[in-house]
């Protein structure tokens, strides 16, 4: 069961992104629950956590894949979903630089929440049906979603990886270079 009692019934990126939208869903309502600021703090950094990895999914894969899909209303649909993301960010920004005992956190935090529950009640009943009703090949998006999506949970293994494939580029170039430097020095 996805956001707003909608079914689930897509394999692929549209699934994905619908276990996102019930896992923040859950963060919301944990958000109302909680008692005590340090409380509404952690759920909120959670929620901030999962907000921005699903964003860049969506961003990066599923937004642009949706614009080339030449579905009736695609471009407005990402151009309106781009836009939205936006003000998420620019809310979140804010209040990561609040305290969580600020009176005002626990308004901005509500209003956050509506806004990512109209949109992403917006993409569960428009953008998801007419992508799963196009060509586009959601196992495929989705595949690389969750691939991109284990790097932005993980940056440090992937910090890693890079260091290490950063270090082996660098001493291949320096091999060639001192092998151009013997070949000057013998010519």
């Amino acid at each position: 069961m996805a956001l707003f009692g909608l079914v689930e019934t897509s394999t692929g990126i549209t699934s994905m992104l619908r276990q996102d939208h019930k896992k923040v869903e859950d963060l919301f309502e944990e958000f109302k629950k909680a008692e005590s600021p340090s409380a509404r703090l952690r759920v909120a950094r959670q929620a901030f956590k999962e907000l921005k990895v699903h964003s860049k999914l969506e961003e990066e894969i599923f937004y642009p894949a949706f614009r080339k899909s030449g579905e009736e209303g695609a471009e407005d649909q990402v151009g309106e979903a781009y836009e939205e993301h936006h003000v998420v960010d620019l809310l979140m920004a804010e209040l990561e630089r609040m305290g969580s005992g600020d009176d005002k956190f626990k308004h901005k935090f509500t209003v956050l929440a509506e806004l990512v529950t109209h949109h992403a009640k917006e993409e569960e009943r428009e953008m998801f049906p007419a992508a799963e009703s196009s060509d586009l090949d959601l196992e495929r998006l989705g595949k690389q979603a969750q691939e991109r999506k284990r790097q932005l949970q993980h940056p440090g293994a992937v910090a890693a990886s890079r260091g290490r494939a950063r270090a082996r580029v660098a001493r291949s170039r320096s091999r060639a270079q001192r092998g151009r430097r013997r070949a000057r020095k013998t010519a």
